[in-house]
């Protein structure tokens, strides 16, 4: 660990860089021990989780028990370029790190008491195996290029991720299984999104334009579902099915949402919905589609991003299930799965033959079901406070 090089400038605290002065330094001006934001740090931890957004998000799980445990800890966490967003204003986490060729120095030069390597893939394994840290758990690289689990923690999801049969017949969730991992407490985990004020105030004044905020109810459609898995998302006969439905038997507002890939799907909808809907558009800032989600009285959606991030504000959510494993996901009590009624699901195949596919055999009906249900639960969830 580093150690103050003297009593005036106190290089051992958590808020210090060593680079510029740190943002209590800028709003107050106090140095060394007359901040009354010093806080030293007794352990530097790591987490190296870099792949899907959606698994991203659902990995901030961790947080609460890793800082119940080491409470005095300087967190690092290292994700994909673009992906950096998904960890804004989570006070947990001192340092996003966005991997690049000029933060591997860095990597490599630092030294951590605990690393946690939660992506069993050979790039993120290599980087794991080759930091030095005094404890590391998750996943490392051999050195004839293998995957292999650190720990005992890690092994049942390193056999589910060379075995589709295990993972088919996996009945914990993702957060329970990280958990164990990382060797936290799952007691309080949950899935963490802290909007900033100005997030907030851009949904609302997206909401004073639309007129969303006096609309009850408010059913956010997630139409897309990434590249990787082309068979989680719905069809688009279904949407459409769907907002005719919501418009007869429900009423309120509806939204679409998606990435810059489900634009063209989105105007489709829009455009043949003989219910009117709105497009919330595809070029917004992840934490501006956050922000919008956090509107939605229910969310409609495939296994993911929009997922974990519907439980992340606390809403409700419908989640379609095909080629992707419900067990895994956890929806706090917040929501509903709808999966397909078929023998295959959970597959974990790229493409499929199988007439109709297992989306296709999601019925608008089963789906408009489980909103209702949703819906009358209780009261309404609480919208995001401008």
């Amino acid at each position: 660990m580093l150690r103050p090089g003297n009593n005036s400038m106190k290089v051992d605290c958590r808020f210090f860089t060593g680079e510029k002065p740190c943002r209590f330094h800028k709003q107050t001006g106090a140095d060394g021990q007359d901040c009354r934001h010093y806080s030293p740090v007794k352990e530097k931890i790591l987490i190296i989780k870099m792949g899907a957004m959606g698994d991203v998000l659902r990995t901030t799980c961790i947080l609460p028990g890793l800082k119940e445990k080491y409470p005095d800890s300087h967190v690092t966490w290292v994700v994909e370029k673009g992906s950096g967003e998904l960890l804004a204003n989570i006070p947990a986490v001192d340092r996003v790190m966005e991997y690049s060729s000029h933060c591997y120095p860095v990597l490599m030069t630092e030294e951590f008491d605990l690393l946690l390597g939660l992506d069993s893939s050979p790039v993120s394994g290599g980087i794991s195996q080759q930091v030095k840290s005094r404890e590391k758990r998750g996943f490392g690289l051999s050195k004839d290029g293998k995957v292999y689990p650190f720990n005992r923690g890690a092994e049942r999801w390193f056999a589910m991720g060379v075995s589709d049969n295990l993972k088919r017949a996996n009945t914990r969730t993702y957060q329970e299984i990280v958990c164990r991992i990382a060797r936290v407490d799952p007691t309080n985990q949950r899935v963490i999104i802290n909007l900033t004020g100005e997030e907030k105030q851009f949904a609302s004044m997206f909401a004073k334009e639309h007129k969303i905020s006096g609309a009850y109810p408010v059913i956010g459609l997630n139409t897309g579902a990434g590249d990787r898995w082309r068979y989680k998302k719905w069809t688009l006969e279904g949407y459409l099915e769907l907002v005719g439905m919501l418009g007869e038997e429900v009423g309120g507002k509806v939204l679409l949402f998606g990435g810059a890939g489900d634009s063209k799907r989105n105007r489709w909808l829009a455009a043949n919905s003989g219910t009117p809907v709105l497009d919330t558009g595809s070029s917004n800032t992840l934490r501006q589609f956050f922000a919008l989600l956090g509107f939605c009285d229910v969310v409609v959606t495939g296994d993911t991003l929009a997922a974990h991030a519907a439980v992340g504000l606390d809403k409700s959510a419908v989640v379609l299930f095909g080629p992707t494993s419900p067990s895994e996901v956890d929806l706090y009590g917040r929501g509903e799965k709808v999966v397909a009624p078929v023998d295959c699901v959970g597959c974990y195949r790229n493409d499929c033959d199988r007439e109709p596919s297992c989306m296709d055999a999601i019925t608008a009906q089963m789906v408009l079901d489980a909103v209702k249900r949703l819906l009358s639960r209780g009261k309404r969830n609480a919208q995001v406070n401008p």
